[in-house]
């Protein structure tokens, strides 16, 4: 394992990517300040000897780390905990689930005023957050309205797993209000 890291670049990756799984290439790209071409150079290395594991998610492959466990690499995160990992590392689905653990429950009119998108972004994003069952809904009437499925799993995988520094700071407030 040592001889795997022993280059700046590379262990700086895999550290990275320890504390902030489930990022794609052109964001580890922004995070880290590497060039594209050596970042997928040392992914690939990673991924080909087994230090890494990737997974192809509405497009983007996404990289998580694995972990050295007596002599070989065995996966750190479960399948479930990487979709939806990978779901969350976007800025509107986890505003979103911000938003719903925040308020509980909120109309999809209430969600979009308050994500200040469009509706049929909104449902975009609210049918990826349901396929992942993150988030339940209910319509009562013309009135649809969600809530977070499990919220004391989502909590725990936000903290388990936070998400970076640029989307923290970007929704601080609610970060703070639902006490992450």
């Amino acid at each position: 394992m040592k001889e795997l890291l022993e280059l700046d670049n590379r262990r700086r990756i895999f550290e990275f990517l320890q504390e902030y799984p489930g990022l794609h290439l052109r964001e580890l790209e922004r995070q880290l300040d590497l060039d594209v071409r050596a970042l997928r150079y040392h992914l690939d290395f990673l991924v080909e000897h087994e230090a890494v594991s990737s997974l192809r998610q509405e497009g983007y492959l996404r990289y998580y780390p694995r972990q050295w466990d007596e002599g070989y690499f065995r996966e750190r995160i479960g399948a479930v905990e990487k979709r939806g990992l990978g779901l969350l590392r976007q800025r509107m689905p986890l505003l979103l689930i911000l938003l719903l653990l925040d308020q509980s429950e909120m109309s999809s009119e209430e969600l979009r005023k308050e994500a200040g998108i469009a509706a049929s972004t909104l449902s975009y994003h609210l049918k990826k957050l349901s396929e992942l069952q993150l988030i339940e809904s209910k319509t009562v009437g013309k009135k649809k309205t969600y809530w977070v499925g499990d919220p004391d799993a989502v909590v725990q995988l936000l903290m388990k797993y936070r998400p970076t520094k640029d989307l923290i700071e970007d929704f601080l407030d609610l970060w703070e209000n639902i006490g992450l």
